[in-house]
């Protein structure tokens, strides 16, 4: 991943302790606002989407992709495909994996919450899925 605030030096002459020096304090810049970001894009809990139109892989001959990803849920992407997607995401599923987790609630933790903020956290977040529920039974 490049990132457009910096700009690498056209060459590094390992022979030089100065030039070594400003290389390193440049890749250390460069990791800095690397992490600040990345801990900036946790925080925000954005979800991002993506599609991978399918392709047959040369080497094995089987098709990939024609999937959704689902990114910002966890460390890895969430990959659905057509029909999981639509199954997924009736309101009769939505309205019963909501009324599960409300009825699991109890043991369940708010994710990136500190402990002294957990309880608050999931307050809110019970309080949150209660309104989602009685916004489907409206659909349903």
């Amino acid at each position: 991943m490049t990132n457009n605030n910096t700009t690498a030096p056209a060459a590094v002459d390992f022979n030089d302790t100065d030039s070594l020096k400003a290389e390193l304090q440049r890749l250390q810049n460069e990791n800095k606002a690397l992490a600040e970001k990345s801990v900036s894009e946790k925080k925000l809990g954005t979800i991002s989407f993506k599609s991978k139109a399918p392709f047959v892989d040369e080497k094995d001959g089987k098709e990939h992709g024609g999937n959704v990803g689902i990114y910002g849920l966890g460390r890895y992407p969430v990959t659905m495909y057509l029909s999981q997607i639509v199954s997924m995401f009736r309101p009769t599923t939505i309205l019963a994996l909501l009324e599960f987790t409300l009825s699991v609630s109890g043991h369940l933790k708010s994710k990136g919450a500190t402990t002294a903020e957990a309880d608050a956290a999931k307050a809110k977040q019970i309080a949150e899925l209660k309104a989602l529920i009685a916004t489907y039974k409206k659909l349903v």
